[in-house]
Formats: C-alpha cells, structure tokens, sequence
C-alpha cells in the first residue's frame, strides 16, 4: 500500500475480472488452511505438525522428480535423508514409551502434612 502497489493490483482486476474468482478462492482456502494448521498444533503438537507439513514436501519433491523427469543427484539424495531421517527420528523416538522414573520421596517440612486444630 505504501509503495503505490495497490492501485496497480486494483486496476489489473478491474481490467481482468476473470481473476477475481481465482484471487477469492486463494484466499478463502489460505484462510481455511491456517484454521486446519493452528487445530493440528492444538491439537496434535508442533512436532505432528512439521512431521506432517515435511511429508507433504517430501511426497511434492517425489512427484516432481518423477513427473517433470527431475534426477536428483548424489548430494540432494544425502541432504534428503538427513533432514527426513532426523525429524522422523525424533517423532519415532518421542513415540515409544519410555519407563517412568520412580518419585522420589523428599523428607521435608514443606511436604509433611499438617496438623488440624480440634
């Protein structure tokens, strides 16, 4: 708005109008999408999130590869595996179970209870 670039983008749609539908379903699913992103992390946790934002990517960098017919070389393949590897790693850790530590049992005043008046 400050760098005169609104009037410009106004007047294309008032020349185009046939982008105007295109320029309110972005929005509209830009919108929706961000209540489905703020409900996953609520909801699910961020680490869930980006696990499931990285796949999207990953499945994105597949399909181009094999759609648009683009080889990956050596060096992508390796950084590939490290960033995928290590995030779902780290979900599959946090997954398992782990055994629960004993509570240690502290012998203060603070945790004495006390006594009722009669």
């Amino acid at each position: 708005m400050f760098q005169g670039h609104l009037l410009l983008a106004i007047d294309f749609v008032y020349h185009h109008n046939d982008c105007f539908f295109d320029i309110m379903l972005l929005s509209t699913v830009a919108t929706a999408s961000q209540f489905f992103i703020s409900y996953t992390i609520r909801t699910f946790g961020a680490l869930t999130f980006a696990t499931i934002m990285t796949t999207r990517q990953l499945a994105s960098i597949m399909l181009s590869c094999v759609w648009f017919s683009h080889p990956l070389s050596w060096q992508q393949w390796i950084g590939a595996i490290i960033v995928f590897g290590s995030l779902y790693s780290k979900n599959f850790l946090k997954s398992t179970p782990q055994k629960p530590s004993p509570p240690e049992e502290k012998d203060t005043e603070a945790s004495k209870p006390l006594k009722e008046n009669p």
